[in-house]
Parts: structure tokens; C-alpha cells; sequence
């Protein structure tokens, strides 16, 4: 389905659709949609939080975004954010 509407869309997709199946040469692009802590998930911490009520676990996206680096071609957090990992492993 994705190589047919890439031609439809003169393979204006070719990129996204070599992320996707992590073809793509910088491979951390891929963990960003399809990892433990991919964009979905982030907004579904979100979501979750906000609709059930429970304000402990709104988790600010901005504030995991920015702990986040590359190192050998894939998506690490930063050393200096293990408390919060433990923060974020309580709540999600």
C-alpha cells in the first residue's frame, strides 16, 4: 500500500517509507517511530494522563525530547536522566 501511493506521489514518499522499514542510513530516525520510547508512545503517556485524571504521570514530551541524544547511529538518553527514568517507569 505505501510503494502505491509512494508512486501515485511521484515517490515523494521514498524517504519516509526507508525510515519506516528502517532502510534508511541514519537507522535512529526509525527508533523515533517505532521503539520503547517512540513518538507514539509519548503522546499516548499524554492522552492517557490527561483523560484518566492522573496528573502525576503527565509526563512533559518537551522534557524526555530534549534528554534524548545520538550515539553510534541510535537514540540513547541522557546518562544525567536516570531519576527520571525511574519517575517514568513508575507512572507508565
Amino acid at each position: 500500500m505505501m510503494e502505491k501511493m509512494n508512486r501515485e506521489m511521484g515517490g515523494a514518499l521514498t524517504l519516509a517509507i526507508k525510515i519506516f522499514k528502517n532502510e534508511y542510513s541514519k537507522r535512529f530516525l526509525h527508533q523515533l517511530i517505532s521503539s520503547q520510547l517512540d513518538m507514539d508512545r509519548l503522546d499516548y503517556l499524554r492522552r492517557d494522563s490527561f483523560f484518566t485524571g492522573v496528573t502525576e504521570g503527565n509526563i512533559g514530551s518537551a522534557r524526555i525530547i530534549k534528554m534524548l541524544d545520538v550515539e553510534n547511529d541510535a537514540l540513547v538518553v541522557d546518562h544525567k536522566a536516570h531519576l527520571f527514568h525511574r519517575e517514568l517507569s513508575c507512572f507508565a
